[in-house]
Order: C-alpha cells, then sequence, then structure tokens
C-alpha cells in the first residue's frame, strides 16, 4: 500500500506492507517520491505509479523485496 502525508511545505511517501491476513509487516518513507502519488497498482511484483513526464505518461515502477 502507499500512504503520504502532506503539510504546506512537503509531501512524505510511504510503503507499507502486509501479509495475507492483513497484519500490517513494516513500513518504509520512500525519499525519492516527494509529492502526492497518483494512482497506481501492483503487477508482476512492482508497484506501479503513473507520472507525467514532459507531457507523456510515464510509470515509476518501485520493486518489492525481503
Amino acid at each position: 500500500m502507499v500512504t503520504y502525508e502532506e503539510n504546506e511545505s512537503e509531501t512524505k511517501v510511504y510503503l507499507t506492507a502486509f501479509d495475507k491476513d492483513l497484519n500490517m509487516l513494516g513500513e518504509i518513507l520512500v525519499p525519492q517520491l516527494r509529492k502526492k502519488p497518483a494512482r497506481h497498482f501492483a503487477k508482476d511484483g512492482k508497484i506501479w505509479i503513473y507520472e507525467k513526464m514532459e507531457d507523456e505518461m510515464g510509470f515509476v515502477r518501485l520493486a518489492i523485496s525481503e
């Protein structure tokens, strides 16, 4: 799950992992992401986040590993 908190000066984006019973395994700040994430989805073991780059739609891909 991708969550965020924002205030007037900054946005912090977090990645949270859950097990199959929805127990939280951990949460980590992703410092490379500095703005409110747009829509996202999981596919092939990665989280794909839509990102507009120079008037083109692209994706930021976050790999999930232990």
